[in-house]
């Protein structure tokens, strides 16, 4: 890309580097890491004319991390629900 001096790098990375949390913590900071990484080369693209990055938060996407986590909040909250009838 340099040498061409063109080009785009697209980075979708998680909200996570936005909205940080302790629980998700490695994603947080890795989410972070590819947002500032983005901002630092985005900001040197003028020396190199049409070569750029960027990224996007798409925001909630369903993936295998986010159902896994909203099936033990479910199973968290019947477990409370039952303890409570009790």
């Amino acid at each position: 890309m340099c040498e061409r001096k063109r080009g785009v790098i697209v980075n979708i990375i998680g909200l996570a580097g936005e909205r940080h949390t302790a629980q998700y913590i490695a994603g947080t900071m890795g989410n972070a890491s590819l947002m500032a990484m983005s901002r630092a080369l985005g900001g040197e693209s003028p020396d190199y004319r049409r070569a750029r990055d960027r990224h996007s938060n798409p925001g909630a996407i369903e993936t295998d991390r986010q159902s896994c986590a909203g099936k033990r909040a479910r199973k968290r909250n019947s477990a409370t629900k039952t303890a409570g009838a009790n």
